[in-house]
């Protein structure tokens, strides 16, 4: 009969009274197993909560860092509501204090980003990596810093002192490993960040746990080997199968999580994904047993992750008025989606470059999975009956997009269903407090940067920024690449007072002789040559490029004519992306070293949906 628990739910901790010692053990190795750090006994405390709080205290640090942000933020927005000169005026023209090369260090820190060429990698930032060294550091640090590793004896105690330890280390990584993967994320509220930026914690601290969960495993395995009583324990033991049973998923979690293979069939992994977790964390909860204050981190993880899951469910059946929210899908040209989701609730408010996760009801069996996309357009009182609207704008791969093109495909407005789950994520501080904005997109990423022009434009009009300058700079493949957000960009200058608003289109893999007639009039002599890059034109009107732009020479530019503050918001490519990053990072320097005009850079970077 197979035994499933040894003791009913209701006992959620076991005894630690350790009883008489075996008679034969001598006051030295008496000594040794009460001592802490090794006393079976207690390794719950030394270990798992050892861990719990070094967990806690690095997600305190990061919430003080994101609360001065805050403040500052704040600040800087109650002294241009009531227009204090002193400091939104001359003020600017001083060198950076220190405060402001503290804060240069902390945003060089969350900049810098590296690529390995050969294998295609790119790192997350060097703030994130510095983090994931520091777990790393720690947890081995945990597991091998206290000797010894085996008994001397074995009537010491079947489980050997680094088996105990590590597998109280990943019970105790356990609860923020599930909390870092939440949509609705408890960890990413307090300390200022969106959810997508976590995953590089939730796939280390796994990783870590997996690794703590290895050493626990093996030692057991190795002594009973050794001892000639492994088959025996296997079978008749809880503990042994019910420790592989839980060590199976957890390898392929583990394995699966990581690289091309979770990239390339991700629609599979993310299903097989959840799955797998669920068979891990029931083995595992069988494994564990009452044993010591075990299940306790079973209900710390069941409460971040139950409650994260209950508060999306329900909030996604609000927004989506229970059934599902009409919608609207059209094509466009070059490979783009526009999906224009159809009278959205009164309280669902999205800021600019904040995304949603949409679930397609009539995209067949790609209905089971919600993806995410950054709402390009909110639309209000534009479609007769006076209802609020949004447009998603999407650039056709594979996977669910494909599935949606294909239906959408030789029709006009092709009707369905949509869940709405959001909003997420957008920009931690008000740019229209920044003296300059500088705006990068590459290809789609332009559905984050078009809403964040768009409203300072129109704050610009109304005079409530104190931005005087708007740079906006795309990079699409072909001149049909921009057809879609030709109106928002004519709007954005309308609106944008004259000297205000620099915009330059850089076309990548098209030549001169296939732009429109209208076009050719913007553009300059250099465009004959594709390896010639400029930076935005000092003119309102836009500026077109037959070439890549050049980033770092634009990003390093601003930084030298810009008196006072600049934000830079960037959205495309990892290549892209990194090389924003790194041309920020080195601005950030010369701010440490007290150089410049430049008080303050900040950069804010979103993901390539």
């Amino acid at each position: 009969m197979v035994v499933w628990l040894s003791k009913p739910l209701g006992v959620w901790h076991t005894y630690r009274d350790r009883g008489e010692l075996d008679p034969s053990l001598t006051e030295w190795e008496i000594a040794m197993v009460q001592q802490k750090w090794l006393d079976w006994y207690r390794a719950d405390w030394d270990y798992g909560q050892t861990t719990v709080a070094f967990f806690c205290a690095g997600i305190g640090v990061a919430t003080v860092m994101y609360m001065t942000v805050v403040l500052r933020d704040r600040f800087r927005q109650r002294a241009l509501a009531s227009e204090n000169e002193a400091i939104l005026g001359e003020d600017y023209r001083r060198a950076p204090s220190v405060l402001d090369r503290l804060t240069a260090a902390c945003r060089y820190a969350s900049s810098r980003q590296f690529r390995v060429e050969r294998l295609g990698w790119y790192s997350p930032p060097l703030s994130a990596v510095l983090a994931v060294a520091g777990m790393t550091i720690f947890v081995l640090g945990l597991i091998l810093a206290v000797r010894p590793y085996y008994w001397q004896n074995h009537m010491m105690g079947h489980s050997t002192p680094i088996a105990t330890r590590s597998g109280w280390i990943a019970m105790g990584i356990m609860p923020f490993m599930i909390a870092f993967a939440t949509k609705i994320n408890f960890v990413a509220m307090i300390a200022g960040t969106s959810h997508e930026r976590l995953q590089v914690f939730h796939r280390w601290s796994a990783l870590l746990m997996y690794i703590a969960a290895l050493v626990h495993t093996l030692p057991f395995v190795y002594t009973d080997v050794r001892d000639g009583v492994w088959k025996e324990r296997y079978n008749t033991k809880l503990y042994y199968w019910s420790g592989f049973l839980a060590l199976a998923p957890q390898t392929y979690l583990v394995l699966l999580s990581w690289g091309p293979c979770r990239n390339r069939y991700y629609e599979i992994f993310k299903k097989m994904h959840f799955l797998a977790a669920a068979v891990f964390m029931i083995a595992l909860f069988i494994h564990t047993d009452w044993i010591l204050t075990s299940w306790d981190y079973f209900w710390g993880t069941a409460a971040a992750w139950g409650l994260a899951r209950l508060l999306q469910t329900l909030r996604t059946l609000y927004h989506s008025r229970g059934l599902g929210l009409s919608a609207t899908l059209e094509t466009l040209p070059d490979g783009f989606l526009r999906v224009r989701i159809h009278k959205l609730p009164p309280k669902f408010n999205i800021t600019p470059g904040q995304h949603v996760f949409v679930r397609f009801l009539g995209a067949g069996l790609h209905a089971f999975t919600s993806h995410p996309f950054t709402v390009a357009r909110p639309v209000g009182g534009e479609e007769g009956d006076g209802e609020r609207a949004a447009d998603i704008v999407l650039r056709v791969r594979g996977g669910t997009t494909r599935a949606l093109a294909k239906r959408a495909e030789g029709k006009v407005g092709v009707r369905m269903k949509v869940m709405m789950d959001g909003p997420y994520g957008g920009v931690p501080v008000a740019l229209r407090t920044y003296d300059r904005v500088l705006l990068l997109a590459g290809g789609s990423g332009a559905t984050f940067t078009l809403p964040i022009l768009m409203d300072l434009a129109e704050r610009m009009k109304r005079g409530k920024t104190r931005c005087r300058r708007v740079d906006f700079v795309l990079a699409v493949q072909h001149e049909d690449s921009y057809a879609w957000m030709e109106d928002q960009l004519a709007t954005a200058r309308a609106l944008a007072p004259p000297g205000t608003l620099n915009m330059a289109l850089h076309i990548t893999q098209q030549s001169v002789e296939k732009l429109l007639p209208a076009q050719l009039e913007h553009v300059p002599t250099e465009c004959d040559s594709q390896e010639k890059h400029a930076s935005p034109a000092s003119s309102a009107d836009a500026l077109i490029l037959c070439a890549r732009p050049d980033l770092p020479h634009i990003i390093r530019d601003a930084a030298r004519s810009t008196r006072g503050t600049l934000a830079v918001a960037a959205c495309g490519p990892n290549a892209f992306l990194l090389e924003a990053r790194n041309a920020v990072a080195d601005c950030e320097l010369t701010i440490m070293d007290g150089f410049g005009q430049c008080r303050e850079i900040f950069l804010q970077t979103e993901n390539f949906w």
